[in-house]
């Protein structure tokens, strides 16, 4: 059996630990998922409870800011991908700070992944990176057992229904962002979906939700008239701002062609999951983890920027009439529970 560990804490919680040593002295023989909880933390737990055992589940923070300098992902995209647009991302300058903190976050993360018995985690490109710090950091390789985690009720094997009508032969709808955080890059989308329609001279409907994240309903104001503003060359905007059920949620997404996202990281995964439900096509960067992770379950309906560029209307419109393909060899929580260890190692099928 396992139990799901999540302190929701990034640095020492000396109450958690109390907590979970009383939970520990009953329940030795379990396994532990640790699931944003600082590496601090489970290196302290690891030093109290030496026989524990516990395997990682890493999906957002507490990947990023293990293991990165500051905007270290965005830098590393930019730079390999020529028609990103630099004037439009404000990026942290590293210091010599930065460079002592993340090595202190790297020996720590890495300590932790050599006593754990296993990692989970969204996407098999986060695996990879973790691979190569490593070895770039020891001058030896990482051994650890890894499977994709299916997580936050993924059920991507359901039968697909999809409405979407081709309402008209010129136009298309695109979704852009599932928040109003500021690591969406809302410009750079807007910037490929202008140089799209000057390529085939097609109207555009933008669509987003500003719901999620982004500070107050100032900050919203502010950025919902940068949007505005920049993508005078749409035919209409869509933006919502309130927090949808399922239904209206399916309603929206079901008229959208296209759900065209800059970030780097995993972001909006839950909403594209709806996405796919309907029968929708995304697109994102090539290096990004979003990328990495929808074209491994959904790869016929998953487009880099430029794929997208250079696809006509009609094409896209045929693409989205298609019900996906979806490869699903995603891990539930119960099965990670059932998987046997050996020598200390959950044995999880690659």
């Amino acid at each position: 059996e396992y139990i799901l560990c999540n302190f929701q804490a990034y640095r020492v919680s000396f109450k958690s630990i109390l907590k979970f040593i009383k939970t520990y002295r009953n329940k030795k023989d379990r396994i532990y998922i640790f699931h944003k909880v600082s590496h601090l933390n489970i290196f302290i737990l690891k030093i109290l409870c030496p026989n524990l055992k516990y395997s990682l589940l890493y999906w957002g923070d507490d990947f990023y800011g293990s293991f990165f300098y500051p905007d270290q992902i965005e830098k590393h995209c930019i730079k390999r991908n020529s028609y990103l647009d630099k004037n439009l991302y404000s990026l942290h300058q590293n210091s010599f700070l930065d460079t002592v903190r993340v090595n202190i976050k790297k020996i720590l993360g890495f300590y932790v992944l050599d006593k754990s018995a296993g990692l989970v985690s969204l996407t098999k490109k986060q695996l990879k990176i973790l691979k190569k710090f490593y070895y770039l950091f020891y001058g030896k390789h990482l051994n650890i057992s890894h499977k994709m985690l299916a997580g936050y009720n993924y059920n991507l094997n359901d039968k697909f229904i999809s409405k979407f009508q081709t309402q008209s032969k010129n136009h298309l709808n695109i979704l852009i962002c599932h928040s109003a955080s500021d690591s969406v890059f809302h410009k750079q989308s807007l910037e490929i979906i202008k140089n799209y329609k000057k390529l085939w001279n097609v109207e555009i409907n933008i669509y987003g939700f500003l719901s999620y994240s982004g500070g107050s309903n100032e900050d919203r104001d502010i950025l919902e008239k940068e949007i505005r503003d920049y993508a005078n060359f749409a035919n209409s905007f869509h933006l919502e701002r309130s927090f949808l059920n399922i239904n209206s949620l399916s309603k929206i997404l079901e008229n959208i062609h296209v759900a065209l996202f800059s970030s780097f990281r995993d972001e909006g995964v839950t909403i594209l999951k709806e996405f796919i439900q309907v029968g929708g096509i995304m697109s994102f960067n090539k290096n990004s983890i979003n990328f990495d992770f929808f074209k491994s379950i959904c790869p016929d309906k998953v487009l880099t920027h430029l794929q997208f560029l250079e696809l006509n209307i009609d094409t896209i419109s045929q693409l989205r009439l298609k019900d996906p393909t979806i490869i699903y060899d995603l891990l539930s929580y119960e099965e990670l529970g059932n998987q046997k260890i050996k020598y200390g190692k959950i044995l999880l099928n690659q």
